[in-house]
């Protein structure tokens, strides 16, 4: 299929990320973006996903009311109260590639398992404690070897903010988009659980 997500209004800088997390995929796997806005970016990942072949489970994350920056709050579509209506219209050609949960990203983030997610794009709210929150809800999903990232990084200071405070070591491959690729444990660490997890338990006298 071809791409058709320049024909969406909307912000969109993370093509080469996207790109890579399709093709470095296990199957299956489990995709989450957060905050889509109009969809833009969720067509672009739609699409790729298409293109790749690959069993990727797509969930995009959106309570489909802006925020409270000016360009959302001046939005046509926000003010009319049709931001949904919209992102499903433009979506049309790839919805069937798509799990849609319209809701806040901390309420989304309870459906699914810790360690069951292959990549989580973040891209809602701006502000530092909305990044604080949704780092902190959505990193025990993700699995180890797995990416977390997002974007704004050095645009917005609560982001770049709340990125250095939960993510030490962080990387930033294409300003502005910020990753962070959870580390997987050690053969040491394995080993160590293994043993732990072997031992037997003692009983408590009584």
């Amino acid at each position: 299929m071809e791409h058709f997500y320049t024909k969406i209004e909307g912000w969109f800088r993370a093509a080469d990320l996207y790109r890579a997390m399709v093709a470095e995929a296990n199957e299956p796997a489990c995709f989450v973006e957060i905050g889509a806005w109009k969809g833009r970016s969720t067509a672009f990942m739609a699409v790729e996903i298409l293109n790749s072949g690959k069993r990727i489970d797509f969930h995009v994350v959106d309570w489909f009311k802006g925020s409270d920056e000016p360009a959302h709050r001046a939005d046509v579509d926000v003010r009319a109260g049709r931001l949904a209506e919209v992102f499903f219209v433009n979506l049309a050609p790839v919805r069937d590639t798509i799990t849609v949960h319209a809701m806040t990203s901390v309420e989304a983030a309870s459906l699914f398992a810790d360690q069951s997610l292959d990549f989580v794009f973040i891209d809602a709210a701006h502000d530092h404690a909305s990044v604080r929150a949704d780092i902190s809800a959505w990193l025990p999903k993700v699995r180890p070897g797995g990416v977390l990232a997002g974007d704004d990084y050095g645009v917005f200071p609560g982001v770049e903010r709340a990125v250095r405070e939960l993510l030490p070591g962080h990387a930033n491959p294409a300003w502005p988009i910020w990753t962070y690729r959870k580390a997987r444990p050690s053969a040491r660490n394995r080993a160590s659980k293994s043993i732990t997890s072997t031992r037997p338990r003692m009983r408590s006298a009584t």
